[in-house]
């Protein structure tokens, strides 16, 4: 959670606040404890205004249940990139397998806290720079940096793998299937990327259930 909305209130009391002791020092009207303790309210309550703002930001911006971004951030965010001959980003699809079968055989619940890990997965393996957010239901939606073809090969059998080892501790399969498309060279348009991204992941899904 950011700190601005804090931040700027306290500035604004703090700085109605020296205009006012500066009119009472220069008009010698005093001081006395009543106005220290009014000085010492006004900034707390500043400061709780400015809590509140900040916590009503955040959670504007986030999923509820995984506490990643939500989709609405992830728009406004991929709203300001622009296009650029040097960078490129990966726009990642990740789908959970089998989660309605997860739901219907172990409950809802169950498919809370899979969700849940998987949200923290997908955040501790990535950079702070990315944005990993859930686009709603079980599918993910991850936009970083592309440092080429390998790197990705490499960054998505890492969550793979990661995801397998989720099995073990929740004692049925939790897997994944991942697809992705590349800004600005395959499109400048989320809604088209998403879609490239989402049908490259459905090839990967459907090779798994021939393979």
């Amino acid at each position: 959670m950011k700190y601005y909305g804090r931040i700027y209130t306290v500035l604004i009391v703090v700085g109605f606040q020296i205009v006012d002791f500066l009119n009472r020092y220069f008009n010698h009207l005093g001081f006395n404890f009543v106005d220290l303790l009014s000085y010492i309210l006004t900034i707390t309550a500043g400061f709780l205004i400015g809590l509140k703002y900040d916590q009503a930001v955040f959670y504007s911006q986030r999923d509820e249940l995984t506490t990643l971004y939500n989709r609405r951030f992830l728009s406004k965010f991929f709203n300001r990139l622009s296009p650029s001959a040097r960078i490129k980003y990966f726009i990642l699809v990740i789908d959970c397998d089998n989660f309605k079968m997860i739901n219907d055989s172990h409950g809802h619940h169950m498919g809370d806290l899979v969700l849940q890990s998987a949200g923290a997965i997908l955040k501790s393996s990535t950079r702070k720079k990315d944005i990993v957010a859930r686009w709603g239901g079980d599918e993910f939606v991850i936009i970083g940096h592309y440092e080429g073809k390998d790197a990705m090969k490499n960054f998505m059998q890492r969550l793979n793998e990661q995801f397998q080892a989720l099995s073990s501790t929740f004692g049925f399969p939790v897997s994944i299937s991942l697809g992705y498309s590349l800004y600005p060279n395959h499109s400048e348009e989320l809604q088209e990327l998403l879609r490239l991204a989402d049908r490259n992941m459905y090839v990967s899904k459907e090779g798994k259930k021939s393979g």
